[in-house]
């Protein structure tokens, strides 16, 4: 009735703003003229589907290799990879960006391609990451101290992308970074939702809003709910990287 996956092909093979960066990661490489890979499991037990959609004006080569296996004995309660994509050209003032909105299933939260356009002069890296699991409502588990932290860089950002974390773009006022919970995982029981703050620091802390999106990735087991809604084509489009 509706997919665990639905992104925009370049935010699901890891780089934000439509700008194909060559870099690699424990999750995806991405070679200099858009050869694009991907590495985390995508189990199934009957039947699996993988739709492309060219929603532009334009006819495009596209060439691709799927790798799978067929027989494997998988519990029932199995977890299968979901993928959002979100975006927020502006954020909302004083509210925080949501990477994963609320799931009510059992799951594990395995990272996130985010993708910040500033705005506005000043630094926008000072949000807290949280996430909130099983019952967390005021105060969450886990909560950072900057959203350069989160990514595991410090006093700002810079273009350094590493095995688990970094960014693969700063350039022009577009950032491209990420961050994946393999060997630090994100369990939850019952529920999650994720958020980060939108603040920046121009003589101290202050709410600011800044053009934001995310492709979010994570496991629950199916039947699942449905995805939020994937924004309009105009929405997805509007004020990418231009050479």
């Amino acid at each position: 009735e509706h997919p665990s996956i639905e992104c925009p092909l370049g935010d699901f093979m890891g780089f934000a703003h439509g700008r194909v960066m060559a870099y690699q990661s424990a999750v995806h490489s991405v070679g200099q003229r858009a050869g694009m890979n991907f590495w985390l499991p995508m189990p199934f037990t009957k039947r699996a589907r993988l739709n492309f959609a060219n929603e532009g004006h334009k006819e495009f080569p596209l060439f691709y290799q799927v790798d799978f296996t067929l027989g494997d004995r998988q519990p029932k309660d199995l977890g299968r990879l979901h993928v959002l994509f979100r975006r927020e050209n502006p954020t909302t003032l004083k509210k925080d960006f949501e990477l994963l909105p609320l799931r009510r299933a059992k799951g594990r939260f395995m990272g996130s391609i985010m993708g910040i356009r500033s705005l506005e002069d000043g630094w926008w890296g000072e949000g807290e990451i949280k996430v909130y699991r099983d019952g967390d409502k005021e105060f969450p588990t886990i909560c950072g101290t900057g959203s350069e932290d989160y990514v595991g860089l410090s006093w700002g950002i810079q273009q350094t992308p590493f095995l688990y974390n970094g960014c693969s773009l700063d350039a022009k006022g577009f950032v491209s970074m990420y961050r994946w919970h393999l060997p630090d995982p994100v369990y939850w029981e019952k529920e999650c939702r994720i958020t980060i703050q939108q603040i920046g620091w121009k003589d101290g802390l202050y709410e600011r809003q800044d053009d934001w999106s995310c492709a979010t990735f994570w496991y629950e087991p199916v039947p699942s709910g449905p995805l939020p809604p994937l924004p309009s084509l105009a929405a997805r489009t509007a004020n990418l990287w231009q050479d």
